[in-house]
């Protein structure tokens, strides 16, 4: 944990004071259907973004200083368009503009603590602006963004306050 614990300070550290630009979420699609119950979770500031997903283990959560990759961008063989219409893929859209979300455009995170299941895995993290916070959980391998700490879920003692205006 103690190379999530840095990666967290990292993040912590270069948030600090910037507002989110855009909010994303990497949703499964097929056949034009969107799924958007589970995905990472990617926050775009004015300079960088942050993606947070499940690790391999799909237990713990990944917290990366980069956008999402979406491995079917640029030209697709005629397999791999076959393969996505039987299949389907892992599309980002942005939701900005949802309900959950648009209260945080425009604003810095003012807090963020990291979350560990009923297990004591870190497997999560919140975030909170002056008004809202938004907590995002791995659950057996799937990820969810809720308004409210799930149950099962606590605070890591490593939280931080961020400040901000």
């Amino acid at each position: 944990m103690s190379g999530l614990k840095a990666q967290f300070r990292y993040f912590i550290d270069s948030i600090r004071d910037n507002p989110i630009q855009q909010i994303s979420r990497i949703i499964y699609e097929f056949k034009g259907e969107l799924d958007d119950d589970e995905g990472p979770f990617e926050l775009v500031f004015e300079d960088q973004a942050w993606t947070l997903d499940t690790e391999s283990d799909g237990e713990r959560l990944r917290l990366s200083n980069h956008p999402w990759v979406d491995p079917f961008a640029g030209e697709l063989t005629q397999d791999t368009k076959e393969f996505i219409e039987e299949c389907g893929k892992w599309s980002r859209v942005n939701v900005s503009e949802a309900a959950l979300y648009k209260s945080w455009i425009g604003k810095p995170i003012l807090n963020a603590e990291l979350l560990s299941n009923e297990f004591g895995t870190v497997a999560g993290m919140a975030i909170s602006n002056e008004k809202n916070s938004l907590c995002f959980v791995v659950r057996g391998d799937e990820t969810h963004v809720l308004s409210e700490l799930p149950l099962g879920f606590s605070r890591v003692k490593c939280a931080t306050g961020l400040g901000g205006g």
